[in-house]
């Protein structure tokens, strides 16, 4: 553990990934720390294959070539009070890249009171992708102001095998190439209490069903202050 994300930053400055985490049976614990400059083929600051934790962290300014320019997760991987910030990927996952074509069978995203923001994917999912058998649970947390360049500025999913659950989250200023997109691909979302800005982009989420607030007036985007 680390003194706290604002006291510690570990910089690869470009020369590799930050950490990896293989597919041993012990669980991985991440927390206090701020993450940059690391630069790998699919996750830029970590690449996951086992279990892993972050808490308390910071995770920004890395790149990936390919999937998962801050985490690109292959196994279990939870997310608690951290911030996941100005990463980019060349094709999916701009924040947080999620697939199964790791060892893994069963590949799980846990995100609670944490920040998804101005991240960058060259192809799906500015702030997080997740693959079609990906488990995606969302708690009170923030998807904001990420980009990407063909589908799901916010969140991009391939298909829906798995649940993707989502209460009490915001997911507003997402944009495709600057147009406002926040939900792409085939999501179809479990969830209560969210904020979604773009109701063009908003999945199957309605406005005033099961307490999401969706778009402006049932259509287009809503302004939401940062």
């Amino acid at each position: 553990a680390g003194p706290g994300a604002d006291q510690l930053t570990i910089d690869t400055q470009q020369s590799s990934r930050i950490f990896f985490v293989g597919t041993s049976s012990l669980t991985t614990e991440i927390s206090g720390l701020s993450l940059t400059g690391g630069l790998a083929n699919q996750g830029g600051g970590i690449l996951n294959q086992g279990t892993l934790t972050i808490r308390e962290s910071s995770v920004f300014g890395n790149e990936a070539t390919l999937d998962g320019g801050g985490i690109e997760n292959k196994g279990l991987l939870t997310i608690v009070g951290s911030t996941i910030s100005d990463n980019t990927a060349g094709s999916d996952g701009g924040g947080i890249g999620n697939s199964e074509d790791g060892p893994r069978n069963a590949v799980t995203l846990t995100l609670t009171n944490s920040t998804v923001s101005g991240n960058s994917a060259g192809n799906d999912g500015g702030g997080i992708f997740r693959s079609t058998s990906t488990t995606t649970n969302i708690l009170n947390s923030t998807i904001l102001n990420n980009d990407a360049a063909n589908s799901g500025g916010g969140i991009e999913s391939t298909g829906n095998n798995k649940p993707f659950n989502m209460d009490n989250t915001l997911v507003a200023n997402n944009t495709v190439n600057g147009v406002a997109n926040d939900l792409g691909g085939t999501l179809n979302v479990n969830g209560v209490n969210n904020l979604i800005g773009d109701a063009d982009s908003s999945a199957n989420l309605s406005d005033g069903v099961n307490g999401n607030i969706v778009g402006a007036e049932g259509a287009g985007t809503a302004a939401v202050s940062t």
